[in-house]
């Protein structure tokens, strides 16, 4: 009898034993969750750090292509932006030219054939792209198509306030005065300034050569710079977009411009190429937008 409770006594004190080594380990295994030890942190994921704000530099004046600008607040990513605008303003020395077109397929709006003076000018090399665009106002208005959607497109489905806005902030961005190009310089520089060649196209009589059209394009529109340019080295005049213009519309002429429609020119991705002709013209109700209406600058 005594040696049974010997060995209870033995077996009992093993079980305390082993039950003690258990619960200091846990014990053990807790304190290190609890306080973060080294030897649970080291194979940790470290938490990366959200991307940093682009900051608002100082303001400052430099020359940019030779245009001084004052910058004001503007970020380095805008700023960078900005100076690519401006070296791409290409400088369109004035002069006279006759405005218009007696052909066979001019429309009445186009007459009478006149002339017309302008003072030297800068306009973008250019159609606006959506990279431009979404730097300077962090939207894009483009319609959300993914054919109509990518960096080096041109901006499309503007209104006439959208320009304004993008315009106005631009111009508070670098004290400038950046704005729409009347009918007169747009065709001036469309048909080659003092350099023109007479052609029917901005750059070319074969529409081919110069434009992206509802012939060529696959119905949608196609980065900017990618077909010949004109004599002035200007981009996309015939073509790829719409351009809106400061001036109200005129049924030709002789008649008086109207502020309830504004001009458009230059033809689209999805038009006829004979829309495409520097001489065309076109027009929509100021509240009006569509998926081919773009933007050019001039300064």
């Amino acid at each position: 009898m005594r040696k049974v409770f010997f060995l209870i006594l033995i077996f009992s004190s093993l079980i305390s034993f082993a039950q003690g080594k258990v619960s200091r380990s846990n014990n053990t295994i807790s304190k290190e969750k609890a306080t973060g030890t080294k030897a649970n942190n080291k194979n940790r994921v470290p938490i990366q750090n959200s991307q940093k704000s682009d900051p608002i530099l100082p303001k400052t004046s430099e020359s940019v292509n030779g245009i001084l600008v004052n910058w004001n607040r503007v970020t380095q990513n805008q700023k960078i932006t900005i100076i690519e605008i401006l070296n791409n303003m290409v400088y369109v020395q004035g002069g006279d030219f006759m405005m218009g077109s007696n052909d066979s397929e001019a429309l009445n709006d186009e007459k009478p054939v006149h002339r017309e003076h302008v003072h030297s000018f800068r306009i973008g090399r250019y159609e606006v792209t959506q990279k431009i665009w979404t730097s300077i106002m962090k939207t894009n208005p483009t319609p959300d198509f993914a054919k109509y959607i990518g960096d080096n497109l041109p901006v499309l489905g503007l209104e006439r306030e959208t320009c304004l806005e993008f315009i106005n902030t631009l111009n508070g961005m670098t004290g400038l005065y950046f704005r729409l190009p009347t009918e007169a310089e747009w065709e001036y520089a469309a048909r080659g300034g003092s350099m023109s060649k007479n052609y029917k196209y901005s750059g070319s009589n074969n529409i081919d050569d110069v434009a992206w059209t509802q012939k060529n394009s696959e119905s949608k529109p196609q980065p900017v710079g990618t077909k010949v340019p004109n004599e002035l080295g200007i981009y996309d005049m015939s073509g790829n977009a719409w351009e809106h213009f400061s001036d109200g519309w005129s049924e030709n002429y002789n008649a008086p411009r109207v502020k309830s429609s504004f001009s458009i020119r230059g033809g689209a991705f999805s038009e006829s190429e004979k829309n495409s002709r520097v001489s065309h013209r076109n027009h929509y109700m100021t509240a009006f937008s569509s998926g081919g209406m773009g933007l050019r600058l001039v300064l």
